[in-house]
């Protein structure tokens, strides 16, 4: 969040400050390579748009849900209007018998928090 600072004419002893706007840095996720293209088709229709489409038609909605040890819902995050600003392939290297790992960067314009059992934070 920025903080804008206002100086009162003649009081030179203290300052204002004020909530600014807010923003918002890239979520990075990875995951096991599946046998689903529907990141890869996503962000080639966004390749694809003009940039009147990309401010709405191909934007997103993303829910992160962070589970604790025995797998119950710690809280939910909702990022809104969300572009997947980076996809990256998995190395393809036979030889070394490893999972194949897909990553993805989203920009999004904004986030909620929503804890276990539908309240909002």
């Amino acid at each position: 969040m920025d903080v804008k600072t206002i100086r009162e004419g003649g009081n030179n002893t203290r300052q204002i400050r004020l909530a600014g706007a807010v923003s918002y840095g890239q979520v990075t996720l990875k995951r096991g390579m599946t046998a689903s293209f529907d990141l890869w088709d996503w962000f080639d229709a966004q390749q694809q748009a003009t940039p009147r489409q990309l401010r709405g038609d191909y934007r997103g909605e993303a829910k992160i849900v962070l589970l604790s040890a025995d797998r119950q819902e710690q809280a939910r995050f909702i990022l809104k209007k969300c572009l997947l600003t980076k996809l990256k392939a998995p190395a393809l290297n036979a030889a070394a018998g490893v999972v194949a790992i897909e990553e993805m960067q989203l920009t999004y314009e904004s986030l909620t928090l929503q804890r276990p059992g539908g309240g909002n934070g």
